[in-house]
């Protein structure tokens, strides 16, 4: 009697196996079918059943072996077609009731293409984006893209771009740009367009940047790169596009911002170095960057006391003062030394750097510069020898260790020369 009760239950346990796996046959199109989804893809996306469907797919997919695993989005595509779900899942991340379902719909997708080993070109040529550069731009079919080669560059370890693989889908950057050309018109995707022409345009300049960094840091190399970059503003009436843009997309903001310093010290190349540093700045400025986060963009903590003959030092004061100049009288201004001493961890640590830093023959003079900076806030601070132990070093005079005591003396003396 036992074993006729094991094996019907055996035998009920294949059946409902079996039945589950005809819900989700090889077509999978038996679990739209019983969800009823209807014809509309849009409607199908913003439809309560549609949460059904990956409940199903996640049960699915619990029962059989990896190689056998299937997806919602996949599921669609048999029913709607890939162009037709594709589109309707770009257009639905624009909207507020649905982007959370589209943005599953993508994950899915994106993942997809890599587990059938699909390349960012075919990614490309899967969109469509050629067909329509403004419709790609407007329900973010670009994004899709952008998407996929992040997560292609991580799983591959390979650095793919944007604008390199939109310029070998059309086969040129010059129809790539013709195009953008064109989307430009439209007005809801106005914006986009230009973003992504800037970015084509800067590669087209680094295409003019040859030799290294310290070869194009003179006013004739300089010069030479700003008339091209001038001259493709004006044909593309595109007035986003830098040289400073172009040579940071290179070089990188620390090594641009350190080698301007250096030709604007060069009198034949000051006027267009001063152009650029200017470009630079503003750029930071406009993307939010914080004087402390220029700090740490110029790495100058790992310096360790080489740090006072640091070009970075320079990038930094001159930022400050552009920030400054931007504020209102009723706006809290920015302040150079302070800054590098919250970068160092405090006075404390900072006039410490600075005292080692004097000891070496090389470092002395500009060590002793920035201490008299330093100690011209602590004049403005209304800080005295005394004070110091207790206000910067957190001790008293008695049981401070002998640099304090040297910087305490020193400190004295500098307050009582001319101010």
């Amino acid at each position: 009697m036992a074993d006729t009760v094991k094996l019907s239950a055996s035998k009920l346990k294949k059946a409902a196996q079996t039945k589950f796996s005809l819900f989700f046959d090889a077509s999978e199109g038996v679990v739209l079918k019983n969800l009823k989804l209807g014809n509309d893809i849009e409607a199908a996306l913003k439809s309560k059943r549609i949460n059904t469907l990956f409940e199903n797919v996640n049960q699915f997919n619990a029962r059989v072996k990896p190689s056998k695993r299937i997806s919602a989005v996949s599921s669609l595509m048999k029913k709607y077609g890939d162009d037709v779900v594709i589109k309707a899942v770009a257009s639905a991340k624009l909207m507020d009731d649905t982007k959370g379902i589209a943005t599953k719909l993508e994950t899915e997708l994106v993942n997809g293409w890599m587990q059938q080993k699909k390349n960012v070109d075919q990614v490309f040529s899967i969109l469509k984006i050629q067909d329509n550069m403004p419709d790609a731009l407007r329900i973010q079919k670009i994004e899709i893209l952008e998407n996929f080669i992040s997560l292609y560059n991580r799983r591959t370890y390979q650095d793919k771009h944007l604008v390199q693989v939109l310029t070998r889908g059309f086969g040129s950057d010059k129809y790539l740009l013709s195009s953008l050309g064109a989307a430009k018109s439209d007005i809801r995707v106005a914006e986009k367009a230009t973003d992504l022409e800037t970015a084509v345009l800067v590669q087209k300049v680094q295409r003019h940047i040859d030799g290294g960094l310290d070869s194009i840091m003179n006013s004739q190399s300089l010069s030479r790169l700003d008339r091209y970059v001038s001259k493709m503003r004006k044909a593309y009436g595109n007035n986003d596009v830098t040289l400073v843009e172009s040579l940071v997309a290179k070089y990188g903001h620390e090594r641009i911002a350190k080698a301007l310093v250096d030709a604007k010290s060069v009198e034949s190349s000051k006027q267009i170095a001063t152009k650029l540093q200017t470009q630079l700045y503003e750029t930071w400025l406009k993307q939010g960057m914080s004087v402390d986060y220029v700090f740490d963009l110029m790495q100058l903590k790992q310096l360790g006391e080489n740090v006072v003959s640091s070009r970075g030092l320079d990038v930094l004061e001159d930022y400050v003062s552009l920030v400054n100049s931007k504020l209102t009288s009723n706006n809290a201004h920015e302040n150079f030394i302070k800054t590098l001493s919250k970068g160092f961890k405090g006075d404390d640590k900072f006039t410490y750097l600075l005292q080692e830093a004097s000891k070496k023959p090389k470092l002395e003079d500009q060590a002793v510069q920035l201490q008299n900076k330093l100690f011209q806030q602590w004049r403005e601070d209304r800080l005295d020898a005394a004070s110091i132990f207790p206000k910067i070093f957190k001790t008293d005079e008695e049981t401070a260790f002998s640099w304090m005591k040297t910087i305490s003396s020193q400190f004295k003396q500098f307050l009582e020369s001319p101010a």
